[in-house]
């Protein structure tokens, strides 16, 4: 006996794979209002670029600015640290960065020495030329 052949249906890629949403773009300049417990909100900047899974740019403290070390990014999330001499200090202060990015906004969780701050950023507005 001869085995019978079940056409199998054709079934395309698109057809069978899950819809895929795209990256949030985190390019650019960022700011965001952040707060300690029992302390005033401050404002950082953030200057952001990926490329992949790594994050580069800067972060603008009241204190200084920093740049920005070990920056990773997957599925959304961020983490980095920075680390920099606060005005008026002599020893750096190391800060600790875990972030969610949703869309055009950016909720933060920092922790240092001073304890855990967190916030949300929003990007900045382009200037546009004249």
């Amino acid at each position: 006996l001869w085995p019978v052949r079940v056409p199998v249906e054709s079934v395309t890629p698109s057809a069978t794979a899950a819809p895929t949403t795209p990256e949030p773009d985190v390019d650019g300049d960022w700011i965001a209002e952040m707060q300690k417990a029992g302390q005033p909100p401050f404002r950082i900047r953030m200057t952001l670029a990926r490329a992949g899974t790594q994050v580069i740019g800067t972060v603008t403290y009241p204190t200084g600015q920093a740049t920005i070390l070990d920056g990773q990014y997957a599925n959304g999330r961020m983490t980095f640290h920075t680390s920099h001499v606060p005005q008026f200090e002599s020893a750096p202060a190391t800060i600790r960065f875990q972030a969610r990015v949703d869309g055009d906004a950016i909720t933060l969780t920092t922790a240092d020495e001073g304890g855990v701050a967190t916030g949300s950023a929003r990007r900045v507005a382009a200037v546009q030329a004249q």
